[in-house]
């Protein structure tokens, strides 16, 4: 509403004078009415995050964050590393759903009942050195490719 009133009062007096000196004032209501609505949809999901449980709001949450379906959408080129086997596809998918991985046994080697999370945290399951020992050669790979005289 506060949007158009300048263009209303315009409008009604048949003229476009008075309204374009305004366009200034328009552009900071377009703003103004754009962040309300942000707000609101963030208050909204966040009331609808917290009724689900904490963590399958977690996993929404995380879901929807900016850039977290890049993957999904990303060109599969073999040079770049970004070609998944039809295995791991259906893993990534279940990991990112939180759906129980075909193979992965119930009880971890530490003792603890075995999750994804769990999997992913726990140092003597494996997957924290793998995750790290994957990074560390991406690194050294991508420091091969720019810095070649070191």
């Amino acid at each position: 509403k506060n949007i158009n009133e300048d263009l209303i009062q315009a409008i009604v007096e048949n003229s476009l004078n008075p309204f374009l000196p305004n366009i200034n004032k328009i552009s900071k209501a377009k703003l103004q009415s754009k962040k309300t609505k942000t707000e609101q949809e963030q208050q909204k999901k966040f009331s609808n995050l917290n009724t689900c449980g904490e963590e399958l709001g977690r996993q929404i949450a995380l879901a929807s964050e900016k850039g977290a379906s890049s993957w999904l959408t990303s060109l599969p080129l073999k040079s770049c590393g970004f070609i998944l086997s039809k295995q791991e596809f259906h893993d990534s998918i279940k990991i990112r759903y939180n759906i129980k991985l075909d193979g992965l046994s119930n009880d971890c080697a530490c003792g603890n009942p075995n999750s994804i999370d769990h999997s992913l945290i726990c140092k003597l399951g494996g997957y924290t050195s793998l995750r790290h020992n994957h990074l560390r050669d991406t690194l050294s790979n991508l420091l091969n490719v720019v810095c070649k005289d070191v």
